[in-house]
């Protein structure tokens, strides 16, 4: 009974032998150096698991290459997600201490709570100072009376004015 054996190339690595019921092998072909052919099976065992070893070596260092490369592209865009996320913080902060010191919020300056509040807070205290110093004169449609002093009062009354 005849087995063929083939390398992964397609080579016959027994080309003309048989199996006896011993299981050993006869060689039914002329000068067939089993030696050379297992130093050139061994010689292209090492070459590929050289070429295995030196192409794992260069999977590790590509990977390598490609995480430093996504993390130098990541770098500007977190930095970007950053100084986005700290303006909505900034705007919240904003709008709370606006709301508290009933100011307008565009008016506020700061890069934190305290300061946002704290500046809220002179501002405040600005236009409460601007309304105090302002005359309003209540109800303008009507004419004032006329009103002297108490010693004008008197001095009509001893002189019997009346008016």
């Amino acid at each position: 009974m005849a087995i063929e054996h083939q390398s992964p190339h397609g080579e016959d690595t027994q080309p003309d032998s048989q199996v006896n019921e011993a299981g050993e092998a006869n060689d039914t072909s002329e000068g067939v150096d089993w030696k050379a052919m297992a130093r050139k099976w061994e010689a292209r065992a090492k070459r590929s698991h050289t070429r295995i070893a030196q192409l794992e070596a260069d999977a590790k260092t590509h990977a390598g290459q490609v995480k430093e490369a996504v993390e130098a592209a990541e770098a500007p865009l977190r930095e970007r997600i950053g100084q986005l996320e700290h303006a909505e913080q900034l705007r919240a902060w904003a709008t709370q201490a606006a709301t508290e010191a009933n100011v307008p919020v565009e008016l506020l300056r700061g890069e934190s709570l305290e300061e946002l509040t704290d500046h809220a807070k002179l501002i405040s205290k600005a236009i409460k100072a601007a309304r105090d110093s302002q005359r309003v004169v209540e109800h303008v449609e009507q004419t004032p009376t006329r009103r002297g002093s108490d010693a004008a009062a008197f001095a009509r009354a001893l002189f019997g004015q009346t008016g």
